[in-house]
C-alpha cells in the first residue's frame, strides 16, 4: 500500500529502510520483499514487468517460509495475497482459467489468516469472473460468501463492491465496469 501511495522521490528511501529491516531477519526475505515492492511500483506504472516481480516475490517466499515455521511473522500472507491479487488482475486481460487460479489461491491464504476484508475482497472478484463466464451459481455463490464476509468485517469499500456485484448479477458488464474502471 504505501508503495502506491509514497511520492517517488520518497519510495527509495522507504524501500531501502523497508530492505534493510528485511535482511537483518533473512537475505531471502530480502529479495522476497525487494521483489514485492518493485511489483507494487511496477503496477502502479502499468509496467509489464509487474508480473515477473510477483512471480519472484511468490517464489521467494515460498522458499523462505518453507525453511522456517510458517508461523513466523514475517511469512503472513497479506504480501503473498497480494500478488496474487496482481497476477490474477494481470491473467484476467486474456486467460479467465489463470485469474481464477491467482484468485483461488489468494483465497485460499485468505482463509488462512481468517481475513475477512480479504475474503470479502477476492470472493467478490471471483464472483465477477464467473458471471462473466456466464456460471451464475457460481458467482451467486461466491456473492454470497463475499457479503458474509464484507458484513463481519463492515469495510463500507468491500460491502459497496458486494453490493455493485449483486446489482450486476443479473445484468450485462463487471464490476470494473459498474466502478468505472
Amino acid at each position: 500500500v504505501a508503495a502506491r501511495s509514497l511520492p517517488a522521490d520518497q519510495l527509495g528511501t522507504w524501500r531501502n529502510a523497508a530492505l534493510a529491516a528485511a535482511g537483518a531477519v533473512h537475505p531471502l526475505l530480502a529479495l522476497a520483499d525487494a521483489n514485492y515492492l518493485d511489483a507494487l511500483l511496477a503496477e502502479r506504472q502499468a509496467s509489464p514487468q509487474a508480473i515477473d516481480k510477483a512471480k519472484a516475490a511468490l517464489a521467494a517466499y515460498q522458499s523462505h517460509c518453507s525453511a522456517i515455521a510458517q508461523a513466523a511473522p514475517e511469512c503472513n500472507y497479506a504480501s503473498r495475497w497480494r500478488m496474487h491479487l496482481l497476477l490474477a488482475n494481470a491473467a484476467d486481460q486474456g486467460s479467465p482459467e489463470a485469474t481464477s487460479q491467482q484468485l483461488a489461491a489468494a483465497l485460499d491464504l485468505a482463509q488462512a489468516g481468517n481475513d475477512a476484508w480479504r475474503l470479502a475482497w477476492t470472493e467478490a472478484r471471483m464472483a465477477n469472473i464467473d458471471g462473466m463466464a456466464y456460471r451464475a451459481n457460481e458467482a451467486e455463490q461466491h456473492l454470497e460468501r463475499a457479503r458474509q464476509h464484507a458484513q463481519r468485517h463492515g469495510d463500507p469499500l468491500v460491502i459497496a463492491r458486494v453490493m455493485m456485484g449483486e446489482a450486476l448479477k443479473d445484468g450485462e458488464g463487471s464490476l470494473e465496469e459498474a466502478a468505472g474502471g
